[in-house]
């Protein structure tokens, strides 16, 4: 996914970021995380942001299926 979908993805009274967040040997591991934290919100707007944010990435997502090399 590139970064700037995943940030252009709209949830009310939320804002989406992606964090770099490296990993044993992938270094290109990065987080999305809401701003603010979903912390201390009710689990009814909790359960709408998180359920916006999977449609958003479901929209802006890409298969890729490279070929077996021969």
């Amino acid at each position: 996914m590139i970064t700037e979908d995943v940030r252009s993805i709209s949830i009310q009274d939320f804002s989406v970021d992606v964090k770099y967040e490296p990993i044993n040997d992938n270094k290109a591991h990065s987080e999305i995380i809401i701003i603010p934290n979903l912390d201390g919100i009710s689990k009814s707007r909790k359960k709408g942001a998180l359920s916006d944010l999977r449609r958003g990435l479901a929209e802006i997502a890409v298969c890729e299926i490279k070929p077996n090399p021969v």
